[in-house]
């Protein structure tokens, strides 16, 4: 949130920023340190076993540095997530192996007992790591948890159209009749739909109070993806507009994908009247951000990389979280400029 205050809206009074972050400033001051613990243990055994189970010998090391590898954010920027998230991956690691020891160790063995002891740690750690993340927001569980290989080459895809979208100009799209325009404004998406005559005014004004809008999905083709919007139900105040993506056009892609991960778009509705000197006068009418929740969301973003790993076959996922994928980087490149669908304030 601080960082797109600060980077999409120029925002630079820190009481401000503050003010829209409601994360604690130590938000992990009550949860134990499973280092700290290992070194109170009376048990050498059992702790020198457990710190071996956590580290190279159990896994740990292996799958903390998988786990950082594919965090989609800057690790200085969240010391709290990298500490919790790394036991996390340490502790489940350290779980399966000592699992199989005490499997193979021979009963009344005195290595079992250790092997049991230091799986008692183990579980202890996860049940207070489990109550850490109880008390996190949604923001910062997404962040912490484990990523599919498709949301690791999305985070990539994301990271080269938001700077493509911050680099290169955008192009305002003139505002055709009676169709609903998509776009983005800086790394938002953003659409746009003028409307005509009281029924669709009449229709708007409905949206806004009731703060929201019907959407339809339907993917026509493999190429081609329809976005709906259709109210029916109104009476006679009566809306109904398309969204076109084409799935060939990297940028519009790009755009889908930006889209469906957000889950939100905001909308502006816009009238229009000829001036006395025969220009065109465009007007803000309202403005709607829209919630697509997370069923459309996960449509969209579905539908979106499959197009994207259609037009960059064998690109796997940035190497780290600040990486993009070279390959779309330089066929946006070489792409048209993205369309501007806001309204000019």
């Amino acid at each position: 949130m601080e960082q797109e205050l600060s980077d999409l809206w120029d925002t630079a009074d820190t009481r401000v920023l503050s003010a829209h972050s409601s994360l604690p400033s130590l938000p992990l001051v009550a949860y134990p340190d499973p280092w700290a613990k290992l070194k109170a243990e009376p048990d050498l055994r059992v702790g020198t076993v457990t710190a071996m189970m956590l580290g190279e010998r159990g896994g740990g090391d292996r799958a903390w540095g998988h786990w950082m590898s594919t965090r989609p954010w800057s690790t200085l920027k969240a010391r709290h997530l990298v500490q919790l998230g790394g036991d996390l991956v340490r502790c489940q690691a350290a779980q399966r192996t000592l699992a199989q020891y005490i499997d193979l160790a021979p009963v009344g063995h005195d290595s079992r007992a250790v092997h049991v002891r230091a799986a008692e740690i183990i579980e202890e750690q996860l049940k207070d790591i489990a109550l850490a993340i109880e008390s996190m927001s949604a923001i910062e569980y997404e962040l912490l948890r484990e990523r599919t290989a498709d949301e690791h080459f999305q985070d990539g895809c994301l990271t080269n159209f938001s700077s493509h979208l911050l680099k290169r100009s955008q192009v305002f799209t003139p505002f055709e009749e009676h169709r609903m325009n998509h776009g983005t404004w800086a790394a938002l998406p953003w659409w746009s739909l003028v409307v005509h005559g009281r029924k669709e005014q009449r229709a708007v004004e409905g949206f806004l109070n009731r703060g929201n809008l019907r959407l339809g999905v339907a993917a026509e083709s493999p190429d081609e993806l329809v976005i709906s919007c259709e109210e029916p139900d109104l009476g006679a105040s009566w809306v109904s507009a398309r969204l076109i993506f084409d799935l060939r056009d990297v940028v519009q892609a790009c755009e889908l994908l930006l889209l469906g991960r957000r889950q939100s778009v905001v909308v502006d509705f816009l009238t229009e009247r000829i001036d006395e000197w025969d220009d065109r006068q465009v007007h803000l009418a309202g403005s709607l951000d829209l919630s697509l929740g997370p069923e459309i969301g996960a449509t969209l973003t579905a539908v979106a990389t499959r197009a994207l790993r259609r037009l960059l076959p064998d690109s796997p996922g940035p190497s780290l979280y600040h990486e993009g994928v070279p390959a779309l980087d330089r066929l946006l490149g070489s792409s048209r400029l993205p369309r501007i669908a806001r309204c000019p304030r």
